[in-house]
């Protein structure tokens, strides 16, 4: 298992002078979170053979630089005024509103910078594929789209915000490794694979959806976005597209890395079914039998 917490680390102080840049960069990065995006690409990294660990390093960290950005500007008020973020005080509460408008700029900016370092011969296809998934057609999009409420139409529209606002990162991960894997991929490929990372995107976003549904008192930004509300069919489509192509391609590593990450998902979720089922009263059957069943447990 390779050791991104470390390439994290030693990746700010690298780019970083200035003691309060650092200061609320190291705040927003570290510790990590679930590195859900880092150990994916590892994963599907094993299975295809990869064998450069400073390729795998270097994209991995660049996708949860990117990742931190995104938490450290939609925690802030004039997005969705978050005041915690993993246990602790977000990074505009802790530093200040410019501090954190600046310190989310610094790690974007950081996160492109990481991708020059790329080695392999197929660089400028993942340097492409990382500006398509987050820039304006991509999790930029899914944020306007969110911001804007426009998710609220339909659940066609809410399920699109969240293709664009959490699967285009995992779909960095998955097509990024396929590239490292080999450049000279062809389309076929870049479908499925595209496909792999759009589906888990989204069971990862409907399982994190269904747990904010725990809370005791949901706010009304969550009311209008969460999933679960309007399709809670999606998360077995979902994970069962995931299985499919994950047989299709020979994907062990990557069906092991999910299903534990599934399982432990899976159990809180059971545990607080009490508090969900509140909200979601005449899907509980059918959402407890999911979690249980071999698909997450």
């Amino acid at each position: 298992m390779l050791n991104f917490e470390t390439h994290l680390t030693q990746t700010l102080k690298r780019h970083v002078q200035h003691p309060g840049i650092y200061m609320a960069m190291d705040y927003a990065v570290m510790p990590p979170g679930k590195l859900f995006r880092p150990r994916l690409l590892e994963a599907v990294c094993a299975d295809l053979k990869v064998t450069s660990q400073k390729d795998i390093l270097t994209l991995g960290c660049a996708l949860e630089i990117h990742h931190a950005y995104t938490l450290v500007h939609d925690d802030m008020p004039c997005m969705d005024n978050d005041l915690t973020r993993r246990g602790k005080p977000t990074t505009h509460v802790a530093f200040g509103q410019w501090q954190a408008l600046l310190t989310g700029d610094v790690l974007l900016a950081l996160s492109y910078a990481e991708l020059e370092k790329l080695q392999t011969s197929a660089a400028p296809f993942i340097r492409r594929l990382f500006h398509w998934a987050t820039g304006a057609k991509g999790l930029i999009l899914g944020q306007w789209i969110d911001l804007g409420h426009e998710g609220n139409k339909n659940a066609h529209l809410l399920m699109r915000m969240h293709e664009l606002k959490t699967a285009r990162l995992m779909q960095i991960a998955t097509t990024g490794a396929l590239a490292l894997s080999n450049p000279k991929f062809n389309l076929k490929d870049l479908k499925r694979f595209l496909s792999l990372g759009n589906s888990i995107g989204l069971a990862f976003q409907l399982l994190d959806d269904l747990d904010d549904l725990c809370a005791d008192i949901l706010s009304d930004h969550e009311k209008a976005v969460n999933p679960f509300l309007q399709a809670p069919h999606e998360v077995r489509l979902r994970l069962t597209h995931v299985l499919e192509i994950l047989e299709q391609e020979k994907l062990p590593e990557t069906r092991k890395f999910l299903e534990a990450f599934l399982k432990k998902s899976a159990k809180g979720l059971i545990e607080n079914q009490n508090k969900w089922s509140i909200h979601l009263p005449t899907e509980k059957a059918a959402l407890v039998k999911l979690l249980t069943s071999g698909i997450c447990a």
